[in-house]
């Protein structure tokens, strides 16, 4: 079902005056819709965060607030910003890691 495990990701975008911009992005693994993005110039944890913090608004708009699980998803939030480090992608073996 929808919204019960999330994949998250960055991809850099060349652009064409030369620098590099990166797009923060969470779908959904059941749907493959995009529930959270943001475009930044940097790497920053914080704008993975911001994609993240779309994608628990667009969960709790849609399920309401009632739920264990969106209570679940801020405590990850929570986690994500001491430190917590989700799976690491070797460049070149992304198919390894496929969900």
């Amino acid at each position: 079902a929808a919204n019960q495990l999330w994949v998250a990701d960055i991809t850099y975008i060349p652009l064409e005056c030369g620098g590099t911009c990166y797009l923060h992005i969470v779908t959904d693994a059941y749907s493959h819709k995009v529930v959270g993005h943001k475009v930044s110039p940097s790497l920053r944890a914080s704008e993975s965060l911001e994609a993240l913090r779309q994608a628990i608004a667009h969960a709790v708009a849609v399920r309401g607030t009632d739920s264990l699980d969106g209570l679940l998803l801020y405590y990850a939030v929570d986690a994500l910003g001491h430190g917590v480090v989700g799976g690491v992608v070797v460049l070149g073996h992304a198919h390894r890691y496929a969900v």
